[in-house]
């Protein structure tokens, strides 16, 4: 048997003997917090323990990309992404490592961004991270408005761009045959838009759970490989 768990972005992906369990909210980073409120990584370890799983799928980051960088640029507009991605990065992996080095890993890409500049700031107050970040939702709405700056599509395809290349990087530098990287998400990007492709961008949700149905093969091919 097979695991994939993840974010809401890990709905909808059926591979080979597979099993799912939903972080709802969950963030890559938050899964080394001991004292995260969704105690997501608490749940994890027991499950994996407890269960004798051929092979195990991580999808987060979204969460972390599309909403924790928001929260600290609201902060601070002058937030460098590149190395928010890195603590992200730094926090899964040791996640990862301290708790599954003995288990086969795989830690997929994260999607593209889909929401349209025009719907941001309305996806963002519909996300229930919100509640997972323990935010008063009236004052980020208001810290939203009040915001000039933005990172519209192209910016927030960059940042998770770079995200992608830097998990990959730091995933071949272990050079633990037990944990590998799958990019399951590069097929929809558009090198001309520099933005995800239009059949994939749902402009007013953060999901696009079209795309996840073409992750079957590519994670059936992967298995076979390995």
């Amino acid at each position: 048997m097979n695991l994939i768990t993840g974010d809401s972005h890990s709905n909808n992906i059926i591979f080979n003997n597979s099993i799912h369990i939903l972080c709802s909210g969950g963030s890559a980073k938050g899964l080394n917090n001991p004292n995260s409120i969704s105690q997501y990584n608490n749940m994890l370890i027991t499950n994996i323990k407890n269960n004798n799983y051929d092979n195990i799928f991580f999808l987060f980051d979204g969460v972390d990309i599309d909403f924790c960088f928001i929260h600290k640029y609201l902060e601070n507009i002058d937030i460098d992404y590149k190395e928010f991605n890195l603590n992200v990065i730094n926090n899964y992996l040791d996640f990862v490592i301290n708790n599954f080095s003995d288990k086969s890993i795989t830690i997929l890409s994260v999607g593209l961004p889909c929401l349209d500049d025009n719907y941001f700031i309305k996806g963002i107050l519909n996300a229930h991270i919100n509640f997972l970040e323990n935010q008063d939702i009236n004052v980020l709405e208001e810290k939203l408005f009040k915001c000039q700056n933005l990172p519209n599509i192209y910016k927030r395809t960059e940042i998770t761009l770079h995200f992608n290349e830097s998990l990959k990087a730091y995933i071949d530098n272990l050079k633990n045959p037990n944990i590998k990287y799958l990019d399951v998400t590069g097929f929809t990007y558009d090198c001309n838009l520099k933005r995800i492709k239009n059949e994939f961008f749902t402009r007013i949700d953060h999901h696009n759970l079209n795309r996840n149905i073409h992750f079957t093969n590519i994670i059936n091919e992967h298995l076979l490989r390995s």
